[in-house]
């Protein structure tokens, strides 16, 4: 089979397609895979990192750009139809996939302009206006959330959950740290107010000292001050500009504080993590937000708005999560119920049903 998976922008788009093409390799040494993007998006510096081979194409929002930068945009997307539809030609694919990010939408369309299979996958409980439009389109919908059923039409979505990349599947839940271990996660680029609160809070820490341990994902910016803000207080903790071995530090940690991108959801309830989690507040359509409400409608975990976020709020979370360990348990448990581990293996199943009539090879 010739599979194009396109789309990116960020890693909560990059990382599901990921995991999509790993388990197409599962099952077929002979699959042929290309994934579309654009060199603006974080695809350009993480798919060829994977080994992958990737196409480049013009994309760009149209929403709130004003009539001459609309215009513009207007023209790159033209420009990245026709692109793709000169790669769909030339690679023969057998099918096209959306993992959302600007660069799904040639794409998808091209596939459809050459009567090829397409498919989409919306990672939040609210689709973005690109994915609500391809809904119309595409043959199947995978969605993670039953909230974003409402938005496409009837009978063409399935549940999936969100696909995991094969490395931190295989890790599992794991073994927590000895100490009690917090996990500070902002996304790629860090999150200067988690990393300013968490800070903060240690003020409010000084009975947990010797029994704390932070695990702390800076972002370059941040990373000279929050590493000299840990030493100054002499609390044990290992600061990072950005973790490349997730699978280590989730195992390790007894509770995660972090954004609510639908990945690190995911990545969350793989891993069975009790979670404080502060929405993104300036995500599309507040499907932060609404992530994160999700999983606190479940107990599966936490919720400070970042409008309420300050030192001792945070530290009043962390405190009483440390002084009661039958909480963490059940946060654990809740998380573990909404894992999807099968994420993967259930959109690649009904890949192979479309274009092959069968599950896989």
């Amino acid at each position: 089979m010739r599979v194009l998976i396109a789309g990116g922008g960020t890693g909560g788009h990059v990382f599901p397609g990921l995991a999509i093409a790993e388990e197409f390799q599962e099952r077929d040494r002979d699959v042929r895979i290309l994934f579309v993007g654009t060199r603006k998006g974080q695809e350009s510096q993480i798919i060829p990192r994977e080994g992958f081979p990737i196409e480049f194409i013009t994309a760009e929002g149209l929403m709130g750009r004003g009539l001459v930068n609309g215009f513009i945009a207007m023209v790159k997307l033209g420009a990245g139809i026709l692109k793709s539809l000169k790669i769909v030609r030339a690679f023969r694919a057998d099918l096209a996939i959306g993992v959302g990010g600007y660069a799904s939408f040639p794409l998808i369309v091209a596939a459809r302009l050459l009567r090829v299979k397409s498919i989409i996958q919306e990672q939040n409980t609210i689709p973005g206006i690109t994915n609500r439009i391809l809904g119309k389109w595409v043959d199947k919908v995978f969605i993670a959330f039953d909230q974003a059923r409402s938005y496409f039409p009837a009978g063409k979505c399935v549940m999936s959950g969100n696909p995991v990349r094969k490395r931190l599947r295989e890790r599992g839940p794991g073994h927590k740290g000895a100490k009690f271990t917090i996990l500070v996660i902002g996304g790629s680029q860090g999150a200067h107010e988690l990393n300013q609160a968490m800070i903060e809070a240690l003020d409010y820490l000084h009975e947990m000292r010797g029994s704390l341990k932070v695990i702390h994902q800076t972002g370059e910016k941040d990373y000279p001050d929050i590493s000299a803000a840990y030493q100054k207080r002499g609390v044990e903790a290992e600061v990072y500009p950005f973790i490349s071995d997730m699978e280590r530090v989730y195992a390790s940690a007894h509770v995660v504080i972090c954004r609510s991108g639908a990945l690190t959801l995911a990545e969350l309830m793989m891993f069975h993590k009790a979670s404080i989690l502060i929405p993104f507040p300036f995500a599309a359509n507040r499907h932060q937000e609404l992530n994160a409400r999700e999983l606190v409608s479940k107990k599966a975990a936490r919720m400070i708005m970042s409008s309420d976020l300050n030192g001792q709020l945070l530290a009043r979370e962390i405190i009483d999560l440390f002084q009661h360990p039958a909480a963490i348990e059940e946060m654990e448990k809740k998380a573990a119920e909404l894992s999807r581990p099968d994420a993967a293996k259930k959109i690649v199943d009904v890949c192979y049903q479309m274009v092959c009539g069968e599950a896989g090879v």
